[in-house]
């Protein structure tokens, strides 16, 4: 596994976590929500 895919399995368990809110996971991983759109490509 790349260190970009471990990435986004982490973001994607941080949304499951916070069921899908986008706001609340970009906070908890310390990013902004513009950067967390740009990680997994919305």
């Amino acid at each position: 596994m790349t260190l970009a895919e471990l990435e986004i399995a982490y973001i994607r368990r941080v949304l499951e976590i916070t069921q899908g809110n986008k706001v609340q996971a970009a906070k908890i991983l310390g990013i902004d929500r513009g950067r967390l759109y740009r990680k997994l490509g919305d």
